[in-house]
């Protein structure tokens, strides 16, 4: 047998430390073997960093939530991995006293257990296990823990007899192993964490977005500030300049600054009763295109053209109207948007379809009335 295919029958073992050993001493001879690298260049590091994502593939294999931060992180594994190595090697060369011996043997043959949390699992009928259930019924869960860990590092409760049999297990056997997949359990465990990304993710835009908002009501506002400052100096200046007057930025902005302005002296003068002076004030809306198109959709269907190639069409007729002077520059508004000629398109359509039903029908009911009126069958 090939050292590789070793390397992967050593897969399917539990994850405690004499399966790692062994697991670690066939990846280096497969180095040596295969990629012809002498022993000595090859650094336990290396060999660490091989084994770590193999233990804790095998970790989540059995559940998914043995992922970190509920198991170590994969750098931690690996220190974890080198000092159980470097301790291994110095018994095996006979560098340490016969109880280092046994209490390594021991240390072996336990679950190499990754779990950040390491407060004490007590099995239902130990004391102040803290179990609930009487005794007519029995406890689903066989075990519990006594934790304080944060609810990200805790351990899933359906493997807390499991956990609390390995680390209590003495020989290379323990009552219960670490197998496969319960895959029922498992998709529930996937699709809950799949869930649990897609909310953190639309918690982050969300984040994001608010903060943008926060940053541009700021800027705005000091916008309005500064506006205020230039006009106390104005007022300064009133009695050597009588015929001072605003400065205006831009036509665009000036509408937008003088509403900031009012509702900031609004708010200053009256405090909370100051929308009950906005909602009276002559204040421009804006514009929207709410005009009927649907002679321009039937066209673009009897053209056999899309959406936004018409609308970008029509868009484009209509600046070239407002530069030829026949139309205002304020009737902008009147741009085509292709999700309007999406919605014209569908009525027109739906216009149609009944008109061609009702058609029929009509059609179907003069033809019955001359059938039956020159029938030869009808009695005169």
């Amino acid at each position: 047998m090939r050292y590789h295919n070793l390397v992967i029958l050593c897969l399917n073992r539990r994850k405690n430390g004499k399966p790692v050993i062994q697991q670690g001493i066939l990846l280096k001879e497969d180095m040596v073997m295969n990629k012809n690298i002498a022993k000595n260049k090859i650094s336990i590091y290396e060999i660490a960093k091989k084994l770590a994502p193999l233990i804790t593939g095998q970790w989540t294999k059995a559940n998914a939530l043995f992922c970190p931060p509920v198991i170590i992180a994969e750098r931690s594994l690996i220190t974890k991995v080198e000092r159980l190595w470097n301790r291994a090697m110095e018994v095996a060369l006979g560098r340490t006293k016969n109880l280092d011996k046994m209490v390594m043997d021991e240390k072996l043959d336990q679950l190499l257990d990754l779990t950040t949390c390491q407060h004490p699992i007590m099995l239902c009928n130990a004391t102040n296990s803290g179990c609930t259930a009487t005794a007519e019924e029995e406890c689903t869960i066989k075990a519990h823990i006594k934790c304080d860990c944060l609810r990200i590092n805790k351990i899933p409760v359906i493997e807390l007899q499991w956990l609390y049999m390995q680390r209590n297990k003495r020989g290379e056997q323990g009552v219960m192993k670490m197998g496969c997949a319960d895959w029922k359990e498992h998709e529930i465990q996937v699709k809950a964490a799949k869930n649990k990304a897609a909310k953190e993710e639309a918690e982050l835009k969300s984040a994001l977005k608010k903060q943008k908002e926060r940053a541009d009501q700021r800027e705005r506002e000091n916008r309005a500030e500064k506006f205020m400052a230039k006009g106390d100096e104005a007022e300064e200046q009133e009695v050597e300049d009588p015929c001072w007057q605003v400065p205006i930025t831009s036509l665009k902005n000036q509408e937008e600054e003088v509403n900031i302005l009012v509702d900031k002296l609004l708010h200053v003068k009256l405090g909370k009763c100051a929308h009950m002076v906005v909602q009276y004030l002559n204040r421009s809306k804006l514009k929207r295109n709410t005009m009927p198109v649907p002679n321009t959709a039937k066209a673009s269907i009897r053209w056999g053209l899309s959406p936004p190639a018409t609308a970008t069409i029509v868009s484009a007729f209509l600046k070239d109207l407002i530069e030829a002077g026949h139309l205002s520059s304020d009737m902008k508004y009147l741009e085509c948007d292709p999700s309007k000629l999406v919605r014209a398109r569908k009525d027109v359509m739906e216009d149609a379809t009944e008109q061609a039903i009702s058609t029929k029908v009509n059609y179907f009911l003069i033809c019955r009335f001359i059938l039956i009126k020159y029938s030869p069958h009808r009695k005169r």
